[in-house]
């Protein structure tokens, strides 16, 4: 139970910074967990996480990562509208596989026109992982659900 209100604060925390910053370098953020189960089983979890949210998420070959495509959110107001990915890599450590997940992050710096989707000019930006921490609790609780039951008085 400590554990679930531990990783509410800590994502609570990624998600009130703010991702709009500018930087001249693209920067990703996330973060990892580690489990006790085959390659294939976290591979095919993850994948049935990232289809509910974002869009045609599929494996890369090089690095060996599953990649959505970019999910667009535009706006009327110059610099307001945004695209996000992630890349999920699991990797092999002593005790199991590691899921690490990071979050791209692009604004779209197109002046004239910034509802246009074909004139969009995009530019990275640092990023504060919100997307990225979401989607690993969301992996966690479908493969490690809580277990409140066993603790439950039987009436």
């Amino acid at each position: 139970m400590r554990l679930h209100r531990l990783v509410l604060a800590i994502a609570g925390v990624v998600c009130a910074t703010s991702c709009l910053s500018n930087s001249s370098a693209p920067e990703s953020k996330g973060t990892s967990f580690v489990y006790r189960h085959t390659q294939e089983f976290l591979e095919r979890e993850a994948l049935s996480v990232l289809s509910q949210d974002w869009p045609k998420p599929a494996p890369q070959q090089e690095p060996k990562a599953l990649l959505t495509d970019w999910r667009v959110s535009l706006s009327p107001f110059a610099e307001k509208g945004r695209r996000d990915r992630l890349r999920v890599f699991i990797e092999a450590v002593e005790g199991g596989f590691k899921v690490r997940c990071e979050q791209e992050t692009e604004i779209n710096d197109e002046q004239e026109d910034p509802l246009s989707l074909e004139k969009a000019d995009w530019s990275s930006v640092a990023c504060d992982g919100a997307f990225a921490s979401k989607f690993l609790f969301d992996l966690h609780r479908r493969i490690a659900p809580r277990e409140t039951w066993r603790d439950a008085d039987i009436r």
